[in-house]
Parts: structure tokens; C-alpha cells; sequence
């Protein structure tokens, strides 16, 4: 969750270098592998409303950012640790994983 003023870019080739940080697994896979590398290989900067038509972030308008992050923590907080942990490594296992697979690392 981003507020409406954020912008994200991918500037490591203005620089000569390498993305990092992840950005070469998550980004494909959170935008898509033509999106991903257009950003990485263009160093476009994109606001928010991009990001969020693209799937990156959600956006909420500035002063409702603090509230909104809020409201989203507090069930996450309250919720059993292990298996937010479990759904979200489960998931991503599951990016690669044929249906089989992914049955069986559910179980």
C-alpha cells in the first residue's frame, strides 16, 4: 500500500549495474516478465497510479495512508505467525510448481 505521491523505478542500468535486491525474481513475478524488464532495462519511473493499474500496489490517497497501513497490520498481527508464514512460503514454492506439486506442498 502506497500513498498517491509514491513513484518506483528501476534505475541500475542509468548506472551501469546489475538490478538487485530481488528485483530480478520478485518484479517478473508480481508485474509480469514484460513489464519487469521494461522497467529494468528503461529505468522508467512510474507513479503510483501506474503501479497500481499494473498490480504492484494498492494506493490510497496521502492522508489515509497511516489509517489504511493500520488497518491492514492489525489482523495481520493477531493472526498464527506459522502459518502466515507457511501461506506465503507456499505460495511462492508454488509460482514454479505444477498442480500436483502444489497439492501436495499444501498438505
Amino acid at each position: 500500500m502506497v500513498s498517491t505521491t509514491a513513484f518506483f523505478t528501476q534505475a541500475f542500468v542509468k548506472v551501469g549495474l546489475l538490478p538487485d535486491g530481488g528485483s530480478t525474481f520478485f518484479l517478473p513475478r508480481l508485474v509480469g516478465l514484460t513489464r519487469a524488464l521494461e522497467m529494468m532495462l528503461t529505468a522508467e519511473k512510474i507513479d503510483a497510479a501506474r503501479a497500481e493499474a499494473i498490480g504492484m500496489v494498492s494506493v490510497v490517497p496521502d492522508d489515509r495512508l497511516e489509517s489504511e497501513v493500520s488497518g491492514l497490520a492489525r489482523p495481520l498481527a493477531a493472526a498464527a505467525p506459522l502459518a502466515l508464514a507457511a501461506t506465503k512460503r507456499t505460495v511462492y514454492e508454488n509460482l514454479s510448481a505444477e498442480l500436483p506439486q502444489a497439492l501436495d506442498l499444501e498438505k
